[in-house]
């Protein structure tokens, strides 16, 4: 079972692909690990794939060993490496009495066309090879299997030790781990979805007046105005300098433009909903027809207005712009 306590200050094997800027499957990137690790933003809750994904783990396992032959050992242990203070991993398994660890791995639809047919590593997404390597160094195996569950069909990758390539990994991510981990410094912001979820937690609420924007500010919005008014191909330039902009602001609302640009982050008005408290309504139906046998549609209607609540929706920041010409535009 996953140790999120013993992964969180460490680099785990999920994450070396998006430190390195290899994430070929979810396009997650350093400034996410970085936000979930010390940033104030946690994506280790259990998601449903991750949930599927352990609830696979042992039958992948047994699968493996009726198509191998080998046995199959169960881990799902977290290890905080006892050499390297920047490392953890858990490997789903491992075939006894062999240095061979294994990967279990349920790929959804719209995953399928990152995996070839196999057995060779070059069919397996890079993120995997990844997170593989990195288990074998951990680990001091020579091979890492990969069974995957694809469209129903369980499919065996293998995927041999490469020192040379483990040495340069192993290197770049202590460098990433000792700066941004250890130092607090923090990586460079993406446009992420991850991003701005940590954005809004950071800078959930606008305080104060507009600012005067830096040089380095004028720069961002100038560069800003200029991607939003291009076409959607530039959409992830546009996300990245976005959530510039906002980590630059903090809780500041805005910055205060020269004629009639405008740049604000402000949070909008809480929204109110009605909502019935079904629960509620059916014990109080349930008791009037036990007791009288019958409910009027007056009765009715009382019940309905007793049984209501109103429930405040807390407003989030939005990005309201104007550029030099005028034109104006919002965004999330």
């Amino acid at each position: 079972m996953l140790d999120l306590e013993k992964r969180r200050g460490r680099i785990s094997g999920s994450d070396v692909a998006p430190i390195l800027g290899q994430d070929d499957l979810f396009g997650k990137t350093a400034f996410d690990v970085w936000a979930e690790k010390v940033g104030g933003f946690g994506d280790d809750a259990e998601t449903l794939w991750r949930f599927i994904g352990h609830q696979f783990e042992e039958p992948l396992l047994r699968i493996y060993g009726f198509m191998t032959g080998r046995e199959a050992v169960h881990l799902d242990v977290t290890t905080a490496d006892p050499l390297r203070e920047f490392m953890a991993y858990t490997p789903d398994g491992a075939v006894a009495g062999q240095r061979r660890g294994i990967d279990a791995k349920v790929v959804g639809y719209g995953q399928a066309h990152h995996w070839g047919p196999g057995p060779s590593a070059k069919d397996v997404p890079f993120r995997v090879q990844l997170q593989c390597a990195w288990y074998m160094a951990g680990c001091d195996y020579d091979a890492w299997d990969v069974i995957a569950l694809i469209k129903g069909t369980p499919v065996i990758y293998t995927v041999e030790r490469h020192r040379e390539m483990e040495a340069a990994i192993l290197q770049r991510a202590e460098e990433w781990w000792k700066r941004h981990i250890r130092d607090g410094v923090q990586p460079e912001i993406t446009g992420s979805e991850a991003a701005r979820c940590w954005l809004r937690r950071q800078f959930p609420k606008d305080t104060g007046d507009l600012m005067n924007p830096t040089a380095a500010q004028l720069l961002m919005f100038e560069e800003y105005a200029r991607v939003r008014e291009l076409l959607d191909d530039y959409g992830e330039e546009r996300d990245i300098l976005e959530n510039k902009l906002k980590l630059s602001l903090g809780a500041c609302p805005g910055l205060k433009l020269p004629g009639k640009a405008r740049f604000t982050w402000k949070k909008a008005k809480d929204s109110e909903t009605v909502i019935i408290n079904w629960e509620a309504v059916a014990r109080g139906l349930a008791h009037k027809l036990i007791t009288a046998g019958y409910l009027t549609l007056d009765e009715w209607g009382t019940l309905m207005e007793i049984q209501t609540r109103t429930v405040t929706t807390p407003g989030s920041r939005r990005i309201y712009f104007r550029s030099g010409t005028g034109k104006v535009s919002q965004a999330a």
